[in-house]
């Protein structure tokens, strides 16, 4: 799985690369995406106004409960939102939940 390197605005605060923070924990898109979250400074709330995706369906990313999600579609397009809002690759974060979630 490899990542592609994004340019990240002057306001980006992580300490690290986007493939590094990637690579931290292979299939752990909701820890990996709390982290980026976490070092921006943002809440949930933040992320839920800006991307417009329930609290509820942001907690259930972040905990890795895809059966919270009424369909593959809606996870996979929730969490492009959110790892967009935090500067992660939108395509490994789709990819991430597919394999974590078994939906190949």
């Amino acid at each position: 799985m490899f990542h592609s390197r994004t340019t990240l605005t002057h306001d980006a605060v992580l300490p690290f690369a986007q493939d590094e923070i990637a690579t931290a924990e292979p299939l752990r898109l909701g820890v990996t995406l709390r982290r980026a979250r976490e070092a921006k400074r943002l809440t949930l709330e933040d992320v839920a106004a800006t991307t417009r995706v329930s609290l509820r369906y942001l907690s259930a990313i972040e905990n890795s409960r895809f059966d919270a999600f009424a369909g593959a579609v809606y996870a996979i397009g929730f969490v492009r939102a959110y790892a967009r809002m935090v500067g992660l690759s939108e395509s490994w974060a789709a990819e991430t939940l597919r394999a974590e979630a078994g939906w190949r």
